[in-house]
């Protein structure tokens, strides 16, 4: 690691070194890419954050800050801000304005610094939460909620004018609407400054743009541009690669076909798992009229495979196409993190049902389990949730994310869709079954972009499926099915870390510590503690 942050977060505690930020940057422009985004929650008043914005800034291209930090200032950095001085304040531009300006203002002198900034505005709250959550005295109707997010934009334009008067630069300035951001905009509850450029995103991720992007008129004089995910915490993908070349592509004409492609910014997550979208994004960035998704993999296999080619071909096709898209929605519905939800609410029920009294009676399930996110995994923070069910269900933020959370199927209909994902899952593995030896660096890529990701999908659908299978069990008032089916779904976790231990090797070996977004290591245990309780009742 490159140093330490001070944030009160269970994630990025530990800053990337420069030197890996170093091939980040390589990579970045190998690739033609000409923008990027360092990290998130960057403070760049701590030098071992500030160096990975020196890293990449020296290589000319434009530096950009997340939506969760405008003006380059999250929640964390404007309490660490006043805790530098002893003082502690609310983090809220309803509650504390005075204080939030003074913070924007000198990460903005500190920021402007660098050259080819491009500056996002906006307001959230603390992690990746609207602003309203960090202060419970906010009004509570997305009018006052949208004005105060536009005056908050207003006032941090007027601050980069000032900063900016005497550079004969006039600054490129954007504002991604995600999550809330997204129905604010499609209520008309925003009022976002001229010369801003307007990022709509995608929420489901990476297969189809949230209504705004729709629903917007298009000013003549105002630039647009899209934020799209190749990997997203909470739903997924994050361990393994899910949005094919032909979606992204379909997007991106999409976004120029309604005149928002001014401005692209692609979340890669951690690279490794996503290098063919990483690559195939570039192309058709660059060139999207003539971009061919089939033509792309054809040249992309036959540049790094010596030979099984139309096997290394037909297999990325089939695990592409083996991943469950919800009947109405429209979006997928079981990837990594979804599927971790779906276990984890499932594990709850069944160890309330096995904590209930011993006569366990017999119940039929018919209606559709609720929609309702895991809260832990979507908002990947440790900080409570305060709004009840019902006001999360009417929420802005929470209904902007309905795409990355589809509503769930029936119990029996959820089984035979993952049974379904399964079959397809295993087809592509036969298929790369058939590869003829490779030398070993091509081995080693084939395994680490398709086989391992094919491999750990198909043990995490396997593991889902037999969670429901159990709360079947629990539900019929067979204890024995139940515990039947969890200690299947805790075998899958033998076979993970068996897995892994190739993916994990070498420069690669630490490549899991401290993954806490989809948390294997959290899901194995809660499988065994409730596989524990309910093998207690059979006793």
């Amino acid at each position: 690691g490159g140093g330490r942050r001070n944030i009160d977060y269970r994630y990025y505690g530990q800053v990337v070194d420069r030197d890996v930020m170093r091939h980040i940057a390589e990579s970045l422009v190998r690739l033609r890419y000409n923008l990027i985004i360092p990290a998130s929650f960057i403070d760049i008043m701590n030098p071992p954050e500030a160096a990975l914005v020196d890293e990449v800034s020296r290589r000319g291209v434009f530096v950009s800050q997340h939506h969760i930090e405008p003006m380059g200032v999250s929640a964390f950095t404007f309490f660490n801000y006043w805790k530098a001085r002893g003082k502690e304040y609310r983090f809220s531009y309803y509650s504390s304005p005075e204080q939030v300006e003074e913070v924007w203002r000198a990460y903005a002198e500190k920021w402007a610094e660098y050259p080819n900034v491009i500056w996002q505005i906006g307001l959230r709250g603390i992690a990746d939460r609207p602003m309203w959550m960090a202060d419970p005295d906010t009004p509570q109707s997305d009018e006052d909620r949208g004005r105060i997010i536009s005056d908050a934009m207003h006032k941090q334009m007027q601050i980069l004018d000032e900063l900016y008067k005497d550079k004969n630069v006039r600054p490129v300035v954007t504002t991604t609407l995600w999550a809330e951001g997204s129905v604010l905009n499609q209520k008309g509850a925003l009022r976002i400054p001229e010369d801003v450029v307007i990022v709509f995103a995608d929420n489901s991720p990476g297969w189809k743009w949230q209504a705004d992007f729709y629903g917007t008129t298009r000013e003549p004089e105002r630039a647009y541009g899209v934020y799209y995910h190749h990997g997203l915490i909470g739903s997924g993908p994050h361990l393994a690669q899910i949005v094919p070349p032909h979606k992204t592509v379909e997007m991106l004409a999409l976004a120029r076909h309604f005149q928002s492609d001014e401005y692209a910014i692609f979340n890669v997550g951690n690279i490794r798992e996503f290098i063919l979208g990483v690559d195939a994004t570039s192309k058709m960035a660059w060139d999207i009229d003539t971009f061919d998704a089939n033509r792309f993999l054809g040249s992309w296999v036959n540049r790094r495979f010596d030979n099984s080619q139309r096997q290394i071909i037909n297999a990325y096709q089939t695990y592409f196409n083996s991943f469950a898209i919800h009947e109405k929605q429209g979006v997928p519905l079981c990837m990594d993190g979804q599927m971790r939800g779906i276990g984890n609410d499932h594990l709850g029920r069944i160890a309330g049902k096995a904590k209930a009294p011993d006569d366990i009676k017999p119940v039929v399930v018919t209606s559709r389990l609720p929609g309702k996110p895991d809260i832990e995994s979507m908002l990947a923070s440790n900080l409570d949730v305060s709004a009840s069910p019902s006001v999360r269900n009417e929420d802005a933020f929470y209904a902007g994310l309905s795409d990355m959370h589809p509503s769930r199927y029936p119990r029996q209909e959820m089984i035979l869709t993952l049974q379904r994902q399964l079959a397809g899952l295993e087809l592509a593995l036969i298929q790369l079954e058939s590869v003829d030896e490779l030398p070993e660096e091509q081995a080693d890529l084939l395994y680490d972009n398709l086989e391992y990701q094919t491999r750990l999908m198909m043990l995490l659908t396997e593991w889902c499926s037999e969670i429901l299978k159990a709360d079947e069990g629990i539900d019929a008032g067979d204890l024995r099915q139940c515990s039947d089916r969890l200690t299947r779904a805790y075998a899958t976790f033998s076979k993970m870390d068996e897995l892994s231990s190739r993916y994990c090797e070498g420069q690669w070996n630490n490549w899991y510590k401290g993954e806490k977004k989809i948390d294997l290591g959290a899901m194995k245990s809660k499988t065994k503690a409730v596989l524990d309780l309910v093998h207690g009742k059979l006793q």
